[in-house]
């Protein structure tokens, strides 16, 4: 929930995806206080056959937009470096939960946008947080699910040689 006054400064930006992180990561630097509430206001539901968080093309790689987005917004207002480890953490969150996407979908055609997300992902991870396979956060702020895949997700170049692999599976059990 956000106060109808913090709101009117920012507006929901068209044609990319991922647009609810960020707007919500650029108003939070505005608030003067934050709360939170126990009921849970805000719901996705992941295993909706065909939604947009169960399916992996090339306007997946909006979410590296809306990343530079923020970092060049922080840097902006001078806050990069004060938030870089909340902000690599949320990165690396949100990657992660597309790697989790990337490993499910079992479509073969889609060997070289996987490949490209994943290095695209990982060079930007290097260039804004070149510690961030060792961020402080993730131990404790992660879901169960995807920490158990943090070290092959961080391993770039083995995790790319595990998703070929699991295509060539899939090719040679189409072909049975």
């Amino acid at each position: 929930l956000f106060k109808t006054d913090l709101m009117c400064h920012f507006e929901f930006p068209e044609d990319i995806r991922f647009e609810d992180m960020l707007l919500t990561y650029e108003i939070l630097t505005k608030a003067k206080s934050i709360g939170t509430v126990r009921e849970q206001l805000y719901y996705y539901r992941r295993n909706a056959s065909g939604s947009f968080l169960n399916t992996f093309s090339e306007a997946t790689f909006d979410m590296l937009k809306v990343f530079d987005r923020l970092v060049r917004y922080y840097q902006a207002y001078d806050i990069f470096n004060y938030y870089k480890e909340e902000l690599e953490c949320i990165f690396i969150r949100s990657t992660y939960k597309r790697y989790e996407t990337i490993v499910s979908n079992c479509d073969v055609s889609q060997l070289d946008l996987k490949i490209k997300m994943v290095r695209l992902t990982s060079q930007f991870m290097d260039a804004y947080f070149p510690d961030w396979r060792n961020n402080r956060y993730e131990k404790y702020s992660m879901d169960k699910d995807l920490i158990k895949f943090s070290p092959e997700f961080k391993d770039t170049e083995g995790f790319i040689q595990g998703i070929q692999q699991s295509v060539d599976e899939n090719k040679r059990l189409l072909t049975i």
